[in-house]
């Protein structure tokens, strides 16, 4: 449905535009107009429409594609009745400027639209919908407004463009809404948009001043939009001029011209929906290589336009129309390829943007296309010259897509930006440089930071020094460096430290999907380590991969199939593709591990399956990654007895890696958890990370130096342990933790099928709310915290979106039910897969644990774009470097910040970071005494305040406080 919208309203669009070649003999007639004067008035429209390309790019970026395309398709119905109305050259030429303004957002709309609707294996095909459409409009818009002109005159001609267009404006406003915003979407619809890569929505996240500058100095978005602009002025020629090309040069009357006009644009609509859109979907899902499939199209496709010089050279209708097929089709096949690459490669809430560059640059060719053609027509009384230059500027734009663009389907830049206050210019600071995935690459100069305050992630006292960065590495340390022709960073009153790594975190699929991680490089964050709490996006086999998928998806959203790997490797790969911008570090998750051999069986594993997971982990731990992480509170880890456990940590220890662990139980059961970690690495000898150390539950507050003592006592036995702990007192995850373990048993499915018995629902209610009997048994969540403390932060699906941000006593009130029935229905509505935040913990307990030596940072966000997460993934590290220090005094900056370097870098293996030392990694953060979390429960994605550049790998990913879009991250390989 919203294709075929996006379809007819650009049809309806180039039925405006066709309008006036049809009426083009009859204006010529009844007002005397030359070539020229045709030419002059053909181009009218573009003007306004082309100006208005950019500036519309960024309003659409700003307020999204229904609310801009309702005004505009208002604006349009409007702009078209004028014209209709208009009288005189001078009377018509203003018409069509008011008209361009009207339609200017038709386009950028469009491509927009189908970021949204439409998965990356789907993207070609809903381009070409909307594409092939203009080529459509000169089949049936010519012989249409030419027979109504033949009949009635011209002003009748463009009275049906008029009626068209207000039809087109009341179906817009009926049909149109974005995904997240159409209550006819089905939870499986919007799943599927999501999974397979619809552009997400919302505005950019870099400002949309900001973003504009970044892509016009883009050297790629530029060869991109030149070689899609030599397209348009061949178009553009063809759309204005074919049937007085057919008029005169074949000697055709007005009925004969518009007839013929229509067989070159008949193929053309077939190539551009047959190849441009079916063809290079199909190629591309048979596993050919993307980035090849689209460019060679495209060059084919432009090569084929050569044939326009064909045309040059015959007077016979026949050779005529068999070139200009030839040549329209051609370009067609290209277009919807090259038009697609905007949503493709366009940052978050960018498309709008860089759509309005490409269309702007084309259109002008509407502009220009039509006036050249007419002074040369005048002037040579023959299309011949008009033709050949078309075919020059096609070389112009095979030139510019081959070696400007190159072909890549995404783009880096490096920045370097100063630190003193007031902020230089954007002209002081020179452009951002095109880089490769190698991080050296391209790199002209080194980078010399100035007069920072260094903080060295040793814990020890900061001193000012100068820092040099030479490629990816830290060259010198030391006071007034020579520049040597470095790029000088004046960092005065900044600190400069290594850059954050986040201990722990769930971003396994969201830095697939979304590679440039803003709100953890704003936080000063270079290094995430996941797969924490047994959730990790791989080892999947052939018979646990949907397990797995739906796994995962009960934490994180909606995961696609393809979106689980067979290995380390395979996340390794899938990451690394398209580049991310920060580094990762990737945990083994117990989960993916048991349910490769025993699914979601609640049992113990037999000696040969155990050693079957035994096999899995090495392998995965053989190609890199840093370790196993338990979660046993979620099944099926929570299914796991002692004799797997400590087997699976042998394996662990044997490669000399790191075993982390969600404990059984932060509740009543904490200390007997602690022992049993502590036991699991007393007979394995694995080191191990005790993840997010909290007491939670009023009755349980007080308990936290007495699990300190614990730790401390395993130190003291030889025992390697330390623990990480986010700055906040209330926690998050998913619904299903609010169910006792066993009701997983199964599966989501199982467990949906169960609460569909009226006998087992109860029994589950009376667990969940008034807690189990057996003083053995976990305690309840709800009889701890109460139902008011359980917030909705996320969901899957759109028809509970209302929920969001709501308590679950707050949100089942306005649905007229109890809070177990609402987590019923949220289990049975949103798969398992709805967002919690718990407020369970106390402040002095969390102040014992932050403030403990053993104790590093992670802010264990859970990402979920679109919803109302916890506020820990906007603001931990922030939340540490300034509220916690400047204003509570928990610590002193030089200990927060060994918290969330040198700590994590030793706990993880990464010999080369987390320390300023020289030969170490550049990964760094700049900052100022402003640091600030602002992110809360209530507005919980605010960005922090205070972070001014963040490098990678030497790379700057963040400058004057915005994110540059450069990707040097990588997984690395811990140990």
């Amino acid at each position: 449905m919203i294709g075929c919208l996006l379809g007819v309203g650009i049809l309806i669009n180039y039925i405006d535009r066709v309008g006036l070649s049809a009426a083009t003999p009859e204006l010529t007639r009844e007002l005397g107009l030359t070539a020229t004067d045709i030419g002059l008035l053909g181009s009218a429209f573009f003007w306004t429409y082309s100006l208005l390309q950019v500036p519309g790019g960024m309003v659409l970026d700003r307020f999204g594609v229904t609310t801009v395309g309702r005004a505009s398709s208002f604006l349009w119905a409007v702009a078209a009745t004028i014209t209709a109305l208009a009288s005189g050259l001078w009377g018509i030429a203003a018409a069509r400027l008011l008209l361009g303004v009207a339609e200017a957002p038709a386009f950028p709309a469009s491509q927009k639209a189908t970021g949204h609707w439409f998965p990356l294996d789907e993207r070609a095909r809903s381009t070409a919908i909307f594409d092939s459409a203009a080529k459509f409009s000169n089949v049936i818009g010519v012989p249409l407004v030419a027979y109504v002109i033949y009949l009635y005159g011209w002003r009748w001609g463009f009275g049906v463009t008029a009626l068209l267009s207000f039809l087109y404006f009341v179906a817009y406003y009926v049909i149109y809404r974005n995904p997240s915003e159409d209550p006819k979407l089905s939870r499986a619809e919007h799943d599927y948009i999501v999974a397979g890569g619809g552009t997400p929505e919302g505005p950019a996240t870099a400002g949309q001043s900001r973003m504009l500058g970044y892509l016009l100095r883009n050297r790629k978005v530029w060869g991109l939009t030149i070689g899609f602009s030599a397209y348009g002025y061949t178009f553009y020629l063809f759309l204005t001029w074919l049937p007085g090309y057919l008029a005169q040069t074949m000697h055709m009357n007005l009925m004969s011209a518009a007839g013929y006009s229509t067989i070159p644009w008949i193929f053309a609509t077939l190539s551009d929906l047959l190849i441009g859109g079916f063809l290079v979907d199909h190629l591309i899902a048979r596993g050919y290589d993307s980035t090849r499939v689209r460019q060679s199209v495209i060059i084919v496709g432009m090569l084929m336009g050569l044939a326009v010089i064909g045309a040059a050279f015959t007077v016979k209708p026949g050779w005529a129309l068999l070139w200009l097929s030839i040549a329209i089709s051609g370009l067609s096949a290209a277009a919807p390829v090259g038009s697609s690459i905007v949503s493709l490669i366009a940052p978050k809430g960018g498309a709008g943007t860089v759509g309005g560059i490409l269309n702007f640059t084309n259109n002008m060719m509407g502009v220009l296309a039509p006036i050249v053609t007419g002074i040369v027509v005048d002037w040579t009384q023959s299309f011949a010259g008009a033709f050949m230059i078309a075919g020059v500027v096609l070389l112009i734009g095979i030139f510019f897509y081959v070696v400007v663009w190159d072909g890549s389907s995404r783009f880096r830049i490096s920045k370097r930006r100063h630190c003193e206050t007031p902020w230089p210019s954007t002209e002081e600071r020179g452009m951002p440089q095109t880089t490769s995935r190698d991080p050296n690459q391209g790199r002209s100069k080194d980078t010399l930071i100035r007069n920072a305050r260094l903080i060295d992630g040793t814990g020890a006292p900061w001193f000012e020094a100068d820092l040099r960065i030479s490629g990816s590495r830290i060259a010198a340390i030391g006071v007034s460096l020579p520049a040597d022709g470095a790029e000088i960073i004046d960092a005065r009153g900044c600190y400069l430290a290594p850059g954050f790594i986040d201990a722990h975190c769930h971003d396994d699929l969201i830095c697939l999907r979304e590679p440039d991680r803003p709100e953890k490089a704003l936080q000063g964050v270079t290094t995430l380590v996941v797969g924490n709490c047994c959730f990790s996006l791989y080892p999947a086999t052939a018979s646990s991969a949907e397990m797995l998928r739906q796994h995962f998806s009960g934490l994180a959203g909606e995961t696609r199939a393809n979106e689980v790997f067979d290995s380390f490797d395979g996340y390794r790969l899938a990451l690394e593709g398209p580049g991310v911008a920060l580094n990762l570090v990737s945990l083994v998750g117990h989960a993916a591990i048991r349910l490769a051999v025993l699914g979601y069986e609640r049992r113990a594993a037999t000696d040969q399956e155990v050693a079957a997971m035994q096999a899995l982990l090495a392998q995965q731990l053989s190609q890199g990654a840093a370790g196993l992480s338990l979660g046993l509170v979620y099944p099926p880890s929570a299914y796991a007895d002692s004799n797997e456990l400590c087997a699976l940590a042998a394996t662990v220890r044997a490669h000399g890696k790191l075993l982390t662990a969600h404990i059984r139980s932060y509740e009543a059961g904490l200390l007997k958890s602690i022992d049993e970690f502590i036991a699991i690495l007393r007979a394995s000898g694995a080191a191990g990370l005790l993840s997010h150390l909290q007491s939670a539950g009023k009755p349980n507050w007080g308990a936290i130096p007495r699990a300190l003592d614990r730790l401390e006592a395993a130190r003291a036995e030889g025992i390697d342990i330390s623990f990480d702990m986010y700055p906040y007192p209330a926690g998050s995850s998913y619904m299903l933790q609010l169910l006792p373990p066993a009701a997983l048993e199964g599966g989501i499915d199982a467990l949906r099928a169960r609460l569909r018995d009226p006998l087992k629902r109860e029994a589950l209610r009376v667990l969940v709310e008034e807690g189990d009997p057996d003083p053995h048994a976990a305690q309840s969540k709800i009889v701890l915290i109460g139902w008011h403390n359980v917030r909705i932060s996320g969901t899957g699906n759109p028809a509970l979106k209302p929920l969001e941000g709501k308590s679950m006593v707050e949100a089942a009130r306005e649905l007229g039910i109890s809070p177990f029935d609402l987590m019923v229905r949220c289990i049975e509505e949103d798969q398992g897969q709805t967002g919690i935040i718990m407020f369970q913990l106390d402040e002095a307990d969390l102040r014992a644990a932050f403030t403990h030596r053993l104790h590093m940072v992670g802010s264990d966000g859970i990402p979920r774009p679109g919803t109302k997460p916890h506020p820990r993934a906007y603001g931990s590290f922030p939340r540490v470097a300034g509220r916690l220090t400047r204003e509570q005094g928990w610590m002193t900056l030089e200990d927060a910040v060994r918290r969330m370097t040198a700590m994590p870098a030793q706990r993880f293996g990464l010999s080369d970071r987390g320390i300023l030392r020289p030969g170490m990694t550049a990964d760094l953060t700049l900052f100022d005494d402003t640091i600030m979390d602002k992110a809360t429960f209530e507005a919980p994605t605010e960005m922090p305040a205070g972070i001014r550049s963040v490098f990678v790998a030497g790379e700057a990913v963040v400058a004057d406080g915005r994110s540059t879009f450069a990707r040097p991250g990588r997984a690395l390989i811990a140990g």
